[in-house]
């Protein structure tokens, strides 16, 4: 009788950690591939990651306008995504002026508010009907929170974006590592992950929206002393295990949007004052950004493995 019970106990348990193993797996990352970019292509495919395509303001916004352009969007869309009944992921990257207005620090009349998360709304949607079967977002949405989050933090955001975290297919918190080991502790990054994914995946819930936080391996261009910066591989896997663990009520993030500008780094890197890692002279470009985005794809790794524990 006791050996009956130890066996079905032993088989309960090998099959809970199956499970567990199984929820760990499906966090998966959608990388940020451009646009005709053969190594992207190839490294997506190598290592088996499904690809998100971002619209970046120009490619349907004129002049740092406060409304969409049909006519570039459609055809920026056309270019990008060119079959019609495409499935994957998509996001329009719509900052400027118009993010600025969103999150309060250009002040204008509730009425003009109003008509810019309107034209938020129908940018999106428009995209949604040239593309129905694409799953599509905006970047960093819901905002994130710098420093600490107060405890009004759900209703201010819900107060004011309410309707735009609504209409999109999945949540986007932008989070970058902000400030370089130099500037602030480890802790104060951990912190940030661990605050905002918490408050994303608890919104996410509620919404029953998928939750796809961005990440990047250099540190965010805010930082005044590493700016484009490689971030270590260490704090780098830290930071990110961080995100994957992270839980609310025994939900986490559904997987990792992965962004990278390589070419925008390797073409700059001498007006980038910040910058550390400058690409080495004679270097074959698309070798070295091969390997380098392999050693970070193998610490992504190594924080999922970590998450487990």
């Amino acid at each position: 009788m006791d050996e009956r019970i130890t066996l079905k106990f032993q088989c309960l348990l090998i099959f809970l950690i199956s499970i567990t193993l199984l929820s760990a797996q499906s966090q998966k990352v959608l990388f940020a591939t451009e646009y005709s970019n053969e190594m992207h292509t190839n490294f997506v495919q190598a290592n088996k990651l499904d690809s998100i395509i971002i619209f970046y303001q120009n490619e349907f916004v004129k002049n740092d306008a406060l409304y969409f352009d049909k006519q570039l969007l459609t055809k920026s869309i056309h270019k990008k995504i060119p079959q019609p009944n495409a499935v994957g992921y998509a996001v329009l990257d719509w900052e400027g002026e118009m993010i600025k207005i969103l999150l309060g620090s250009t002040k204008v009349s509730k009425k003009k508010y109003n008509q810019v998360v309107n034209n938020y709304i129908h940018s999106l949607e428009y995209a949604q009907k040239i593309r129905p079967n694409i799953k599509w977002s905006f970047y960093n949405f819901p905002p994130v929170m710098y420093g600490k989050m107060p405890s009004n933090y759900d209703q201010a955001v819900k107060s004011k974006w309410l309707n735009i975290l609504q209409k999109i297919d999945f949540l986007t918190p932008s989070l970058y590592v902000l400030e370089d080991q130099s500037e602030v502790s480890d802790d104060v990054s951990y912190q940030f992950a661990y605050d905002n994914t918490k408050y994303a995946i608890q919104l996410g819930k509620e919404l029953n929206k998928p939750v796809y936080p961005f990440v990047w391996h250099r540190y965010s261009d805010s930082s005044k002393r590493s700016g484009f910066s490689l971030i270590e591989p260490e704090h780098f896997s830290k930071f990110i295990a961080t995100i994957l663990s992270t839980s609310h009520l025994g939900n986490k993030v559904d997987g990792l949007i992965w962004w990278e500008c390589e070419n925008y780094v390797y073409n700059n890197q001498s007006n980038i004052s910040t910058l550390k890692d400058r690409y080495p002279v004679s270097i074959n470009k698309v070798l070295y950004q091969e390997q380098l985005l392999e050693n970070y794809y193998n610490k992504i790794k190594e924080s999922v493995r970590n998450s487990l524990k």
